[in-house]
């Protein structure tokens, strides 16, 4: 590797994106924006984090939690995984989840039959009642 000048830094990288042919260059570090963009080497910040790995210990607090009550989001906020990562480790373990289950009101749904007969679409009302979609076809039914 070629020495850099004096207050240079040099980065080495490769052509091979879209079939063009594949060479190592070594270029100025301030030109790289201009040749590559988006190839500048992350901040210590934007790079990947390593994945935590949960102990026996931990998975059998989460499980008692949620058969407890406590959400997936709750857990998984709490021990630093993601919502899927709660919800695959429940589901290898044979654990049933919980559906949300949303009930409308007499008067919201008296209202929403209403609204609708006047061409409101769901989509607006749902977003209304801040619920889904597919929940007002359930007690529209």
């Amino acid at each position: 590797m070629p020495k850099p000048e004096k207050g240079k830094l040099n980065i080495r990288f490769d052509l091979g994106v879209c079939g063009v042919d594949l060479r190592r260059h070594y270029i100025n570090a301030s030109k790289l924006d201009q040749i590559a963009p988006g190839h500048a080497k992350p901040s210590s910040r934007q790079r990947r984090r390593r994945p935590k790995r949960l102990t026996d210990c931990e998975i059998d607090t989460i499980i008692e939690r949620y058969e407890a009550g406590s959400t997936q989001v709750e857990l998984a906020d709490e021990y630093g995984v993601n919502r899927k990562t709660v919800m695959k480790l429940l589901k290898d373990h044979n654990v049933v989840a919980r559906r949300k289950v949303v009930e409308l009101s007499v008067d919201q749904l008296a209202e929403v039959r209403l609204r609708r007969t006047l061409g409101a679409s769901l989509q607006s009302l749902a977003a209304e009642l801040r619920v889904h979609p597919q929940t007002l076809r359930r007690h529209l039914g």
